[in-house]
C-alpha cells in the first residue's frame, strides 16, 4: 500500500514556542489585523512581535535549508507561506503588503539559518563533529549540505569577511535589539500623539 503525499508538514517548534500567542489564537481564532504603513513598510504595531514570531515557526516549518538563499527557494514554498500569512492575518490592501511580507519572511529565513550557523556550526571545530550534532528537527541531509556544501565552501567565506568589514562600518543598525528601527518609530510617535 502506497501512503499520500501531502502538503502537511510536521511541525518545529525551537526556542520561541508561540505559547501564549497560540492560547490567545485558541480563544479567539479570528485572523488578526496587521499594521503595515507603506511609509514604513515594516509590520509595526501592537500585533508586530506575534506576527514575526509566527511567521518564524512557518518558515521553519515549511522552509528547507539546503537552498544558497531566499530567491532560490520553490515558488510553491513561497505561495503557500503567503497563504498561510493571508489565512492568519488580517492585511492592508495596498500594494507594497506583499513585498513587504515576502521581505519579513526572508528576514525570518536568514535569521533561522543564521541561528543554526552561531549555535550548532560554530560550536564544533569540525565539520564531522557539525554533521554527528545534528540540530533537533533539522533534516540531516540538509543539514549535512548546510555544513559541507554552503558554510564550508570559499564563496561563503569570502561574503562572510565581507559581509563582517562592511557591517564594522555601519553607523546605524536596523534594530535596537530585537525590535527594528521602524517599530520603535511607530511606536514614539503613537506615544507623542496618543493616536
Amino acid at each position: 500500500m502506497v501512503e499520500e503525499q501531502t502538503d502537511r508538514v510536521q511541525p518545529i517548534r525551537g526556542r520561541t514556542r508561540c505559547v501564549k500567542w497560540k492560547s490567545k489564537r485558541d480563544d479567539n481564532p479570528a485572523p488578526v489585523k496587521i499594521d503595515l504603513p507603506s511609509s514604513l513598510r515594516r509590520i509595526v504595531g501592537e500585533n508586530a512581535q506575534q506576527f514575526i514570531t509566527e511567521i518564524s515557526y512557518l518558515v521553519k516549518q515549511y522552509c528547507p535549508i539546503n537552498v544558497d538563499n531566499w530567491k532560490q527557494m520553490d515558488a510553491h514554498i513561497k505561495m503557500k507561506l503567503m497563504q498561510k500569512v493571508k489565512e492568519k492575518y488580517v492585511l492592508p490592501n495596498e500594494n507594497h503588503v506583499n513585498m513587504a511580507i515576502q521581505k519579513e519572511l526572508m528576514k525570518r529565513f536568514r535569521t533561522w539559518r543564521f541561528g543554526l550557523r552561531r549555535d550548532y556550526y560554530k560550536k564544533y571545530r569540525t565539520d564531522k563533529e557539525r554533521i554527528e550534532n545534528c540540530p533537533p528537527n533539522v533534516d540531516i541531509e540538509q543539514w549535512k549540505w548546510l555544513v559541507l556544501e554552503y558554510w564550508g565552501s570559499q564563496k561563503f567565506r569570502h561574503m562572510s569577511e565581507n559581509n563582517s568589514k562592511n557591517r564594522s562600518k555601519q553607523r546605524m543598525m536596523s534594530c535596537v535589539g530585537t525590535k527594528s528601527i521602524a517599530r520603535t518609530l511607530h511606536e514614539m510617535v503613537i506615544a507623542i500623539f496618543n493616536i
